[in-house]
């Protein structure tokens, strides 16, 4: 009992969040490829929050992540590394 428009954007809503998790894992992976550290990605809007599962909280590593990452997009994102 809900009307097309309804379905359509319910529709394009699970499109968004299907392709923003695509590109979290997709980074996920280029992490672990290029630094060796698992890590956990989450994007929202313009912001991306990484927590790298590591002791070593190398301030040169994040930095390095930070551009790895930003070379992934066009626009400017807002980029944070945590260590955990």
């Amino acid at each position: 009992s809900v009307s097309a428009e309804e379905k359509s954007n319910a529709y394009d809503k699970l499109q968004s969040i299907n392709k923003t998790k695509s590109k979290e894992e997709k980074l996920e992976s280029l992490i672990l490829k290029t630094y060796n550290l698992k890590s956990f990605i989450k994007i929202k809007d313009d912001q991306i929050n990484v927590t790298i599962s590591s002791k070593n909280n190398s301030p040169t590593d994040a930095n390095n992540i930070i551009r790895t990452i930003q070379n992934e997009f066009d626009k400017q994102m807002y980029i944070t590394v945590k260590y955990e």
